[in-house]
């Protein structure tokens, strides 16, 4: 089967996204460093990403507090296994940090310091027909916001599944969808709708959402392209991160749900057929923290830059 699902196990609509990897096979050569491993391999595949993004002020209402910087890293081990020539299965583990720059000497932005996960995922892929596949998965961990540890309640259940269609050899549609049993609010459902067009044998063009973007390969192992993706996650928070503070709920033993929209450019170079480097550079157009069962929603001011740089490495 051609068709591999290339999980990435973090929030719900990552785990969709990466997904759509095979479909989206143009785009997210050069957007992502997940690859599909090579032939003569074992079918493991190790990802590393790290990735900074600049400040935006935060406001909830008309109420300022303060502004935010992040800094990323991901780690992800995947393993692919082909049960027949039309159907496999996807095992992986991943792990992801996001630290938060919130000048503690003047703290007023009540957000955590740190959002991590660590979570175990299951996927299949099954083609249906000529023209059909099918991808269903789950991914289960813990999610947890704070310089703490892991805790129990952090402990979410993401699931999915896509239908990919065909149209010609040029011409795939995609439908989906999932579901966090951690998230309450824009989380908690995410859609996964595209279609994937490979234009001429340089250009290829990808719309949908939560990812959309355009590529161009220079060569079999140069391609850059302009996308545009989501990044999101969903968190337990323990403990309130800015206690007291007036004009906001207690922030204690909740969730936050944080999500942001970015375009930029892609670059991916495949060194060798089993290594790749990938970088992007582009702008955050939005961020949003929510806090959704206490009614409670920062949102960024204006734009930040960011940046990202990502290796693969296939076994």
């Amino acid at each position: 089967m051609t068709t591999t699902a290339l999980l990435s196990f973090g929030s719900l609509r990552t785990l969709i996204v990466a997904s759509c990897a095979a479909f989206l096979a143009p785009l997210t050569r050069a957007q992502t460093p997940a690859g599909t491993p090579a032939a003569e391999g074992i079918g493991l595949t190790l990802n590393v990403t790290g990735s900074a993004a600049g400040k935006t002020k935060l406001k909830a209402g008309s109420a300022g507090y303060g502004e935010v910087s992040s800094g990323e890293f991901a780690l992800n081990l995947s393993q692919s296994i082909a049960l027949s020539p039309d159907s496999g299965l996807d095992v992986g583990l991943g792990y992801q940090r996001t630290s938060l720059d919130l000048k503690p000497e003047a703290r007023v932005v009540p957000l955590p310091e740190r959002l991590q996960s660590v979570t175990l995922g299951l996927g299949y892929n099954q083609k249906l027909g000529t023209d059909w596949s099918a991808l269903v998965g789950t991914s289960a961990g813990y999610h947890t916001a704070g310089s703490s540890g892991f805790s129990k309640k952090g402990f979410g259940v993401d699931v999915f599944a896509l239908g990919l269609y065909n149209v010609n050899p040029t011409l795939q549609l995609a439908l989906g969808g999932g579901f966090s049993s951690l998230a309450h609010g824009l989380n908690r459902f995410g859609p996964a709708v595209g279609l994937s067009w490979q234009a001429t044998s340089k250009w290829s063009i990808a719309f949908g959402y939560p990812t959309t973007g355009v590529t161009y390969k220079f060569s079999e192992a140069l391609s850059l392209g302009l996308v545009g993706e989501g990044v999101f996650g969903t968190y337990y928070v323990e403990k309130d991160p800015l206690p007291g503070a007036t004009g906001k709920p207690a922030l204690d033993r909740t969730t936050l749900e944080y999500f942001d929209v970015r375009l930029g450019l892609a670059a991916t170079w495949k060194i060798t057929p089993v290594f790749s480097l990938v970088t992007k550079v582009g702008s955050v157009l939005a961020r949003q923290y929510d806090y959704h069962q206490r009614n409670f929603k920062l949102k960024s001011e204006g734009t930040a830059a960011y940046f990202s740089l990502g290796v693969s490495r296939s076994f």
